[in-house]
């Protein structure tokens, strides 16, 4: 099934329409759309990296979290009765997958529009993605110390300015 996609150049113009064919991929020619080609949203201009990053990034970041939880779990011993485990896991494994897909959409927000249009490039960020995404905990952990301190530091500044009247 081939359908159409408008390719506009950054200006907003139309440049022409490719033909796109369902459930094509990234790569160029009849079958998917190229690289460089930039869709339209209303206002919003997203080219086809841009995009791959908003919907890859997540999605690889969660695979990360995914090792990390299935490394981490052949650690552990079973010490109460399968069925409390069971349920035990599903609630770690999908709380996991939702900070590992929270993460991975922060990626892509970091380098949408940053990269250039070259299929290496993606590949670093989505490389990228996995790695933090194995290591999640460890930095919503650590980035929640650090807001805590800067909090401490400013409040105990505005008690020691308000001592000091």
């Amino acid at each position: 099934m081939l359908s159409l996609l408008t390719v506009v150049n950054g200006v907003g113009g139309v440049q022409g329409t490719v033909p796109v064919q369902a459930w094509g991929g990234l790569g160029s020619g009849p079958a998917g759309f190229a690289m460089d080609a930039t869709m339209k949203f209303g206002n919003l201009t997203l080219n086809g990296v841009d995009l791959a990053l908003l919907v890859l990034c997540p999605v690889f970041s969660s695979l990360g979290v995914l090792v990390s939880f299935v490394l981490k779990e052949q650690e552990k011993k079973p010490e109460s009765s399968f069925l409390r485990n069971s349920l035990e896991q599903v609630g770690q494994y999908c709380g996991n997958l939702f900070i590992g897909l929270v993460l991975g959409l922060l990626i892509a927000l970091f380098f949408v529009g940053a990269i250039n249009s070259e299929v290496t490039s993606l590949a670093k960020v989505l490389a990228l993605s996995i790695l933090l995404g194995y290591q999640a905990k460890t930095i919503w952990f650590s980035q929640e110390k650090v807001i805590n301190n800067a909090i401490q530091k400013k409040v105990k500044q505005a008690l020691d300015s308000i001592k000091a009247d």
